[in-house]
């Protein structure tokens, strides 16, 4: 589990970790962590949640998050390839 969390967080090339994973994974989590509040919450103050309508209700919820989040990083790594590849190798000397 480790080392799939570590691939999954990592850029291209597995040199660093990537800020567009880290800030996917933190948004993604703290929208779980933040349903789980408000739900909480309503039922401490007896009042009704829906998870569902909080979910649809923020934009498709979670499915956004990903969606979108797996979109941007995809077009950034294309980019990373497409900019290495037409890089000059490096003299030798």
């Amino acid at each position: 589990m480790n080392t799939l969390l570590r691939n999954a967080l990592m850029g291209p090339g597995h040199v660093s970790y990537d800020a567009a994973r880290i800030l996917w994974v933190v948004g993604t989590v703290a929208f779980i962590i933040g349903a789980m509040t408000f739900q909480g919450i309503a039922v401490a103050k007896g009042q009704p949640f829906s998870m569902i309508e909080f979910g649809t209700g923020f934009g498709g919820g979670l499915a956004t998050i990903l969606a979108l989040g797996g979109a941007g990083i995809s077009l950034k790594d294309r980019g990373v390839a497409r900019a290495s590849a037409t890089m000059a190798p490096p003299a030798e000397g």
